[in-house]
Protein backbone atom coordinates (compact mmCIF):
# COMPACT_ATOMS: atom_id res chain seq x y z
CA UNK A 1 0.00 0.00 0.00
CA UNK A 2 3.14 2.24 0.45
CA UNK A 3 4.98 1.40 -2.66
CA UNK A 4 1.33 2.20 -4.50
CA UNK A 5 0.72 5.50 -2.59
CA UNK A 6 4.59 6.66 -3.24
CA UNK A 7 4.58 5.84 -6.89
CA UNK A 8 1.28 7.74 -7.10
CA UNK A 9 2.99 10.50 -5.82
CA UNK A 10 6.17 10.02 -8.74
CA UNK A 11 3.56 10.54 -11.35
CA UNK A 12 2.76 13.62 -13.03
CA UNK A 13 -1.12 13.22 -11.54
CA UNK A 14 0.09 12.77 -8.17
CA UNK A 15 2.53 15.96 -8.37
CA UNK A 16 -0.22 18.00 -9.74
CA UNK A 17 -2.74 17.11 -6.87
CA UNK A 18 0.07 17.01 -4.00
CA UNK A 19 0.85 20.73 -5.59
CA UNK A 20 -2.87 21.66 -5.63
CA UNK A 21 -3.43 20.67 -2.23
CA UNK A 22 -0.64 23.00 -0.70
CA UNK A 23 -1.87 26.41 -2.38
CA UNK A 24 -2.30 29.01 0.65
CA UNK A 25 -5.62 30.21 1.05
CA UNK A 26 -6.94 33.29 -0.61
CA UNK A 27 -4.58 32.98 -3.51
CA UNK A 28 -5.87 34.20 -6.87
CA UNK A 29 -6.12 31.15 -9.00
CA UNK A 30 -4.27 32.46 -12.20
CA UNK A 31 -1.04 33.28 -10.37
CA UNK A 32 -1.62 30.10 -8.21
CA UNK A 33 -1.98 27.92 -11.67
CA UNK A 34 1.31 29.91 -13.08
CA UNK A 35 3.57 28.96 -9.97
CA UNK A 36 2.26 24.90 -10.17
CA UNK A 37 2.89 25.04 -13.49
CA UNK A 38 6.55 26.24 -13.62
CA UNK A 39 7.06 23.02 -10.89
CA UNK A 40 5.43 20.25 -12.88
CA UNK A 41 6.03 21.96 -16.59
CA UNK A 42 9.46 19.71 -17.45
CA UNK A 43 7.25 16.45 -16.45
CA UNK A 44 5.21 17.68 -19.06
CA UNK A 45 7.71 18.16 -21.13
CA UNK A 46 8.75 14.61 -20.66
CA UNK A 47 5.02 13.53 -21.23
CA UNK A 48 5.52 15.04 -24.74
CA UNK A 49 8.72 13.42 -25.86
CA UNK A 50 7.35 10.39 -25.06
CA UNK A 51 3.92 10.71 -26.30
CA UNK A 52 5.72 11.95 -29.65
CA UNK A 53 8.06 9.16 -30.11
CA UNK A 54 5.10 6.75 -29.80
CA UNK A 55 3.25 8.34 -32.54
CA UNK A 56 5.80 8.28 -34.97
CA UNK A 57 6.73 5.03 -34.04
CA UNK A 58 3.12 3.92 -34.84
CA UNK A 59 3.21 5.94 -37.90
CA UNK A 60 6.39 3.84 -38.85
CA UNK A 61 4.91 0.61 -37.87
CA UNK A 62 1.44 1.05 -39.92
CA UNK A 63 3.25 2.53 -42.80
CA UNK A 64 1.20 5.71 -42.91
CA UNK A 65 2.25 8.56 -44.48
CA UNK A 66 2.15 11.29 -41.97
CA UNK A 67 4.07 13.88 -40.18
CA UNK A 68 4.19 14.57 -36.11
CA UNK A 69 4.59 17.57 -34.87
CA UNK A 70 4.23 18.60 -30.82
CA UNK A 71 4.67 21.36 -28.17
CA UNK A 72 4.58 21.55 -24.06
CA UNK A 73 2.95 25.18 -23.97
CA UNK A 74 4.57 27.84 -22.60
CA UNK A 75 4.02 30.29 -19.40
CA UNK A 76 3.15 33.35 -21.68
CA UNK A 77 0.74 30.96 -23.86
CA UNK A 78 -0.71 29.63 -20.68
CA UNK A 79 -1.41 32.98 -19.53
CA UNK A 80 -2.92 34.51 -22.39
CA UNK A 81 -5.22 31.48 -22.55
CA UNK A 82 -6.46 31.49 -19.05
CA UNK A 83 -7.00 35.57 -19.45
CA UNK A 84 -9.27 34.62 -22.85
CA UNK A 85 -11.37 32.06 -21.68
CA UNK A 86 -11.89 34.31 -17.98
CA UNK A 87 -13.12 36.99 -20.36
CA UNK A 88 -15.29 34.61 -22.35
CA UNK A 89 -16.95 33.31 -18.89
CA UNK A 90 -19.91 35.05 -17.23
CA UNK A 91 -19.21 36.72 -13.76
CA UNK A 92 -20.29 34.22 -11.91
CA UNK A 93 -18.24 31.47 -14.06
CA UNK A 94 -15.21 33.07 -13.99
CA UNK A 95 -12.00 30.58 -12.61
CA UNK A 96 -12.39 30.29 -8.94
CA UNK A 97 -9.25 27.66 -7.78
CA UNK A 98 -6.36 26.45 -10.39
CA UNK A 99 -7.81 22.89 -9.98
CA UNK A 100 -10.50 24.61 -12.42
CA UNK A 101 -8.21 25.48 -14.94
CA UNK A 102 -6.29 22.42 -14.68
CA UNK A 103 -9.56 20.63 -16.27
CA UNK A 104 -10.22 23.23 -18.47
CA UNK A 105 -6.73 23.53 -19.94
CA UNK A 106 -6.62 20.48 -22.09
CA UNK A 107 -3.86 21.25 -24.62
CA UNK A 108 -1.16 21.88 -21.95
CA UNK A 109 0.39 18.82 -24.59
CA UNK A 110 -0.37 19.20 -27.48
CA UNK A 111 0.34 16.95 -30.62
CA UNK A 112 -0.35 17.36 -34.62
CA UNK A 113 -0.17 14.40 -37.19
CA UNK A 114 -0.48 15.99 -40.63
CA UNK A 115 -1.53 13.10 -43.34
CA UNK A 116 -0.30 13.07 -46.54
CA UNK A 117 -2.88 11.36 -48.11
CA UNK A 118 -6.53 11.37 -47.76
CA UNK A 119 -6.54 7.29 -47.07
CA UNK A 120 -4.42 7.99 -44.18
CA UNK A 121 -7.18 10.28 -42.57
CA UNK A 122 -9.46 6.81 -41.15
CA UNK A 123 -6.10 5.08 -40.80
CA UNK A 124 -5.12 7.33 -38.13
CA UNK A 125 -8.38 8.04 -36.17
CA UNK A 126 -8.48 4.35 -35.79
CA UNK A 127 -5.17 4.55 -34.36
CA UNK A 128 -5.71 6.96 -32.07
CA UNK A 129 -9.04 5.75 -30.93
CA UNK A 130 -7.07 2.12 -30.27
CA UNK A 131 -3.94 3.56 -28.63
CA UNK A 132 -5.53 5.63 -25.82
CA UNK A 133 -8.29 6.39 -23.72
CA UNK A 134 -10.68 8.97 -25.56
CA UNK A 135 -12.30 11.35 -23.45
CA UNK A 136 -14.57 12.98 -26.54
CA UNK A 137 -13.13 14.43 -29.55
CA UNK A 138 -14.29 17.69 -31.53
CA UNK A 139 -14.41 17.54 -35.16
CA UNK A 140 -14.18 21.55 -36.26
CA UNK A 141 -16.14 20.94 -40.05
CA UNK A 142 -15.33 23.04 -42.95
CA UNK A 143 -18.73 24.73 -43.10
CA UNK A 144 -18.32 26.57 -39.95
CA UNK A 145 -18.41 30.79 -40.38
CA UNK A 146 -14.67 32.13 -40.10
CA UNK A 147 -14.45 35.51 -41.86
CA UNK A 148 -16.89 38.95 -41.35
CA UNK A 149 -16.88 40.02 -44.82
CA UNK A 150 -16.25 37.03 -47.50
CA UNK A 151 -17.87 33.64 -47.63
CA UNK A 152 -15.14 31.40 -48.27
CA UNK A 153 -15.13 29.34 -50.91
CA UNK A 154 -12.98 26.76 -50.26
CA UNK A 155 -14.47 26.24 -46.19
CA UNK A 156 -13.09 26.57 -43.00
CA UNK A 157 -9.93 24.99 -41.64
CA UNK A 158 -11.01 21.70 -41.05
CA UNK A 159 -9.39 19.18 -38.49
CA UNK A 160 -10.41 16.81 -35.61
CA UNK A 161 -8.88 17.19 -31.94
CA UNK A 162 -9.04 14.05 -29.85
CA UNK A 163 -9.15 15.02 -26.28
CA UNK A 164 -6.90 11.93 -24.52
CA UNK A 165 -5.69 10.36 -21.57
CA UNK A 166 -2.50 7.87 -21.28
CA UNK A 167 -3.56 4.58 -19.94
CA UNK A 168 -1.58 2.62 -17.13
CA UNK A 169 0.95 0.75 -19.33
CA UNK A 170 4.54 0.66 -18.22
CA UNK A 171 5.40 2.89 -20.60
CA UNK A 172 2.96 5.51 -20.06
CA UNK A 173 2.57 4.72 -16.17
CA UNK A 174 4.01 7.79 -14.86
CA UNK A 175 1.32 10.46 -17.38
CA UNK A 176 -1.89 7.84 -16.08
CA UNK A 177 -4.71 9.97 -16.38
CA UNK A 178 -3.28 13.29 -17.44
CA UNK A 179 -5.47 14.67 -20.33
CA UNK A 180 -3.74 15.86 -23.79
CA UNK A 181 -4.50 16.73 -27.46
CA UNK A 182 -3.86 15.67 -30.57
CA UNK A 183 -4.63 17.00 -33.56
CA UNK A 184 -5.25 15.57 -36.55
CA UNK A 185 -5.29 17.11 -40.22
CA UNK A 186 -4.40 16.79 -43.42
CA UNK A 187 -1.87 18.00 -45.45
CA UNK A 188 -3.91 20.76 -47.75
CA UNK A 189 -5.50 22.15 -44.04
CA UNK A 190 -2.30 22.10 -42.65
CA UNK A 191 -0.54 24.45 -45.20
CA UNK A 192 -3.81 26.41 -44.95
CA UNK A 193 -3.90 27.05 -41.52
CA UNK A 194 -0.21 28.35 -41.20
CA UNK A 195 -2.19 31.44 -43.17
CA UNK A 196 -5.34 31.39 -41.72
CA UNK A 197 -4.76 30.99 -37.91
CA UNK A 198 -2.87 34.05 -37.60
CA UNK A 199 -4.98 36.16 -39.47
CA UNK A 200 -8.60 34.90 -39.41
CA UNK A 201 -8.48 32.91 -35.27
CA UNK A 202 -5.87 35.67 -34.24
CA UNK A 203 -7.11 38.65 -36.15
CA UNK A 204 -4.45 41.41 -36.23
CA UNK A 205 -5.25 44.88 -34.86
CA UNK A 206 -7.71 46.38 -36.93
CA UNK A 207 -9.01 43.59 -38.33
CA UNK A 208 -9.06 42.11 -41.74
CA UNK A 209 -10.73 43.67 -45.26
CA UNK A 210 -12.81 41.79 -47.83
CA UNK A 211 -9.72 41.82 -49.82
CA UNK A 212 -7.66 40.24 -46.91
CA UNK A 213 -10.39 37.40 -46.50
CA UNK A 214 -10.50 36.60 -50.42
CA UNK A 215 -6.91 36.12 -50.39
CA UNK A 216 -6.48 33.71 -47.54
CA UNK A 217 -9.51 32.06 -49.16
CA UNK A 218 -7.93 31.55 -52.43
CA UNK A 219 -4.56 30.41 -50.52
CA UNK A 220 -7.05 27.76 -49.34
CA UNK A 221 -8.17 26.75 -52.80
CA UNK A 222 -4.42 26.44 -53.84
CA UNK A 223 -3.54 24.12 -51.29
CA UNK A 224 -6.63 21.55 -51.56
CA UNK A 225 -5.23 21.86 -55.06
CA UNK A 226 -1.96 20.85 -53.87
CA UNK A 227 -3.21 18.19 -52.03
CA UNK A 228 -5.04 16.76 -55.35
CA UNK A 229 -2.14 16.62 -57.19
CA UNK A 230 -0.34 15.28 -54.29
CA UNK A 231 -3.36 12.25 -54.11
CA UNK A 232 -3.23 12.03 -58.20
CA UNK A 233 0.67 10.88 -57.72
CA UNK A 234 0.40 8.64 -54.47
CA UNK A 235 1.26 5.48 -56.10
CA UNK A 236 4.09 6.79 -58.08
CA UNK A 237 5.35 9.01 -55.04
CA UNK A 238 5.05 5.75 -52.82
CA UNK A 239 6.57 3.31 -55.70
CA UNK A 240 2.70 1.30 -55.56
CA UNK A 241 3.09 0.21 -59.27
CA UNK A 242 1.55 -2.81 -58.97
CA UNK A 243 -1.46 -1.60 -57.60
CA UNK A 244 -2.67 1.13 -60.19
CA UNK A 245 -5.32 0.26 -61.91
CA UNK A 246 -3.94 0.96 -66.33
CA UNK A 247 -7.71 1.39 -66.86
CA UNK A 248 -8.25 4.43 -64.70
CA UNK A 249 -7.07 8.10 -65.28
CA UNK A 250 -7.74 9.02 -61.30
CA UNK A 251 -6.32 6.92 -58.21
CA UNK A 252 -8.37 5.66 -55.81
CA UNK A 253 -8.13 8.11 -53.11
CA UNK A 254 -9.32 10.90 -55.42
CA UNK A 255 -11.88 8.82 -57.18
CA UNK A 256 -13.37 8.61 -53.43
CA UNK A 257 -12.81 11.96 -52.82
CA UNK A 258 -15.36 12.78 -55.47
CA UNK A 259 -18.23 10.99 -54.88
CA UNK A 260 -20.90 11.51 -52.40
CA UNK A 261 -20.92 9.50 -48.81
CA UNK A 262 -19.95 5.83 -49.65
CA UNK A 263 -20.71 6.44 -53.57
CA UNK A 264 -17.83 7.00 -55.91
CA UNK A 265 -18.55 8.75 -59.64
CA UNK A 266 -17.38 6.75 -62.82
CA UNK A 267 -14.89 9.70 -63.43
CA UNK A 268 -13.53 7.98 -66.42
CA UNK A 269 -17.23 7.92 -67.71
CA UNK A 270 -17.41 11.35 -67.38
CA UNK A 271 -14.26 11.98 -69.03
CA UNK A 272 -14.51 9.83 -72.27
CA UNK A 273 -18.51 11.58 -72.43
CA UNK A 274 -16.89 15.01 -72.44
CA UNK A 275 -16.05 16.27 -75.96
CA UNK A 276 -12.59 17.37 -77.36
CA UNK A 277 -12.75 20.83 -78.36
CA UNK A 278 -10.54 21.78 -81.26
CA UNK A 279 -7.69 24.59 -80.76
CA UNK A 280 -6.72 27.00 -82.56
CA UNK A 281 -3.15 28.28 -81.53
CA UNK A 282 -1.81 28.03 -78.12
CA UNK A 283 -4.14 25.31 -76.82
CA UNK A 284 -7.09 28.36 -77.02
CA UNK A 285 -10.39 27.40 -78.21
CA UNK A 286 -11.78 30.08 -80.41
CA UNK A 287 -14.92 31.96 -79.21
CA UNK A 288 -16.51 31.23 -82.42
CA UNK A 289 -16.54 27.68 -82.35
CA UNK A 290 -18.10 27.93 -78.79
CA UNK A 291 -20.75 30.27 -80.43
CA UNK A 292 -21.52 27.00 -82.88
CA UNK A 293 -21.18 24.87 -80.34
CA UNK A 294 -24.33 26.81 -78.51
CA UNK A 295 -26.15 27.25 -81.97
CA UNK A 296 -25.34 23.33 -82.94
CA UNK A 297 -27.36 22.31 -79.32
CA UNK A 298 -29.94 24.91 -79.38
CA UNK A 299 -31.21 23.05 -83.14
CA UNK A 300 -30.68 19.92 -82.12
CA UNK A 301 -33.96 17.48 -81.63
CA UNK A 302 -32.23 16.19 -78.70
CA UNK A 303 -34.61 16.90 -75.50
CA UNK A 304 -33.30 17.80 -72.20
CA UNK A 305 -34.16 14.63 -70.32
CA UNK A 306 -32.48 12.54 -73.05
CA UNK A 307 -29.14 14.14 -72.45
CA UNK A 308 -29.49 13.60 -68.85
CA UNK A 309 -30.69 9.88 -69.38
CA UNK A 310 -27.72 9.25 -71.76
CA UNK A 311 -25.16 11.32 -68.64
CA UNK A 312 -26.32 9.16 -65.96
CA UNK A 313 -26.10 5.66 -68.18
CA UNK A 314 -22.40 6.71 -68.51
CA UNK A 315 -21.18 7.36 -65.08
CA UNK A 316 -22.93 4.05 -63.83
Amino acid sequence: MAQQERSQLESLSGKVDAALQNVPAGRPPEAAFLEIWQVVQPDYESMRLDVHRFLSRLVDEKHVQATVASRTKTLESISKSIDRRNDAKLEKQKYQSPREIFADLHDLVGLRVVVDYPRGLDQYFHLIEESFQVDRFNAFSSERTISQHWIPRFGAYETRNYLLRLNSSEEFALYAGVLFEIQITTMAESLYNKLSHSLLYKAPQGGLSRKDEMVIDMGHGAALLYWITIACMEDRLEGNFEEMDPRSRFPPSVRDLAGCEDTVMNLDALVDSTPLLPSTSNHVTSRDYLLESFEDIRRSSISGESIAESIREKLG
